[in-house]
């Protein structure tokens, strides 16, 4: 973010998703309202849980308008122009508490999608993605903000869904007239995509020129650590297929432009 994230005097609501206890903060009590009304079945009161989810306002109401950012934890989730895909931002996230689909698994990545086709983008390179968003929306590219993102273990594809939360639908249509979807911000239904590339930031080692098969697993391991530092062994398996595929495009740190070019360029 482009400043400290400061919520001094912001409330936290608790909401029950399954059965865990997830406290949502905002610094505007009309926003923290209107999350309300959207799942108001999931508010629980008399139970005080910690800030899982931080939502922080910019000024949007003058001629230099701010973002607003979503954290999970303290890292960035979202960062955003729109009040409306901050909200439908922190249902995807919320719905990111509760137990993945059959089948599936996370990866410690960003999803975008062009064309029908997903690129997962390493999370270790996150804060260059909300820097370069608007020209990546150009490009054509939409952002899914669920946590993380979720492969079907069997054929690889990303996996969307709409948040599977008890939503008023009076209140959501409400958003959506008022905040509509923006041309960057993936609309959040039930859905299958084929993965056209998984960007990896590449470790730092003395061969060079090492692309053996080892060395990508290797680049992709963070993709699956927990966030205790522990490697889920159990997937490692599945990003042995990843670069098997050839899906796997690892690279060094790079400068904006040059991530930019190579989004740009088809797999």
């Amino acid at each position: 973010m482009d400043e400290p994230f400061r919520l001094v005097g912001a409330g936290i609501t608790t909401y029950r998703v399954g059965e865990r206890f997830i406290g949502v903060r905002s610094t505007d009590p009309a926003l923290d309202a209107r999350l309300r009304a959207l799942i108001p079945s999931h508010v629980v009161r008399g139970v005080d849980a910690p800030p899982n989810l931080s939502l922080k306002l910019g000024v949007d109401d003058g001629p230099v308008r701010d973002f607003h950012f979503l954290l999970r934890g303290t890292s960035p989730a979202v960062r955003t122009a729109s009040r409306g895909r901050l909200l439908r931002a922190t249902l995807a996230q919320l719905d990111g508490f509760a137990d993945l689909p059959p089948g599936t698994v996370r990866l410690n990545a960003r999803l975008l999608v062009r064309d029908g086709e997903a690129v997962l983008v390493d999370l270790v390179l996150g804060s260059q993605l909300d820097r370069v968003e608007r020209r990546l929306e150009r490009l054509g590219y939409q952002f899914a903000d669920h946590h993380g993102a979720v492969l079907d273990r069997t054929t690889l594809e990303a996996v969307v869904w709409a948040p599977r939360l008890q939503i008023d639908v009076d209140a959501l249509a409400a958003l959506a007239l008022d905040h509509p979807t923006g041309p960057g911000e993936l609309s959040l239904t039930a859905s299958l995509i084929p993965v056209a590339r998984v960007v990896a930031c590449a470790s730092v080692h003395d061969d060079e020129d090492d692309h053996s098969p080892a060395r990508a697993l290797v680049d992709l391991a963070p993709l699956v650590t927990t966030p205790d530092g522990r490697l889920d062994t159990d997937h490692l398996e599945l990003l042995g297929r990843l670069a098997e595929q050839g899906l796997v495009t690892r690279i060094a740190q790079v400068e904006d432009p040059e991530l930019i070019e190579l989004l740009r360029a088809r797999p």
